[in-house]
């Protein structure tokens, strides 16, 4: 990191009443609650033009002010991996992707994952390596290629996760074969 991040940001509703090191690490969301109460202890963080305090709750429609003096503490591995963006807007992204990608890390597969790809993705965007961090809305096994949306903010990943929960999403497959398939 060269010079700190800093930005100012508006209370949502559902984030209404929220502590402030919750309501800040929901919008970044590579920095845990615990790092950000540090940044409020340092003076780093007002509401409305005052300090902040530890304990203090936000409400909707309130303005925070965040300087970011430490880097981010949960980060995931970045790697320069090749990805085919299909679509790239400040709040989501949709990438086809490749039929042997294992889209999160687990299990025996630490590398060479989708979000590793995304993460080295978004880090080319933003100053600071993980001031962004990629949210995979759904999922496909890892043998099936195909579209995936990945958000880049908390609110968009809350709301289309909220929409695949709800079965508001239509999703289609389409299986390729070869040889003849028994009924």
């Amino acid at each position: 990191m060269t010079e700190p991040f800093s930005c100012e940001l508006i209370v949502e509703n559902y984030l209404s009443g929220k502590r402030i090191d919750t309501f800040l690490a929901r919008h970044f969301r590579n920095y845990t609650p615990y790092r950000m109460q540090r940044l409020v202890r340092a003076g780093q963080v007002r509401v409305e033009g005052l300090p902040a305090e530890s304990d203090q709750r936000v409400f909707k429609g309130q303005r925070v002010w965040v300087r970011l003096i430490e880097p981010p503490d949960k980060l995931v591995q970045s790697e320069p991996l090749p990805i085919d963006v299909l679509y790239d807007d400040p709040w989501l992204m949709v990438v086809n992707k490749r039929p042997d990608q294992v889209a999160h890390p687990g299990g025996r597969v630490h590398s060479g994952t989708l979000l590793s790809a995304l993460q080295h993705y978004l880090d080319q965007q933003t100053p600071w390596r993980g001031l962004l961090r990629p949210g995979i809305v759904h999922r496909l096994d890892r043998f099936t290629s195909g579209l995936l949306i990945a958000t880049k903010e908390h609110l968009s990943h809350r709301r289309l996760t909220m929409h695949f929960e709800r079965r508001k999403v239509s999703k289609s497959y389409l299986a390729i074969t070869r040889g003849v398939i028994d009924e």
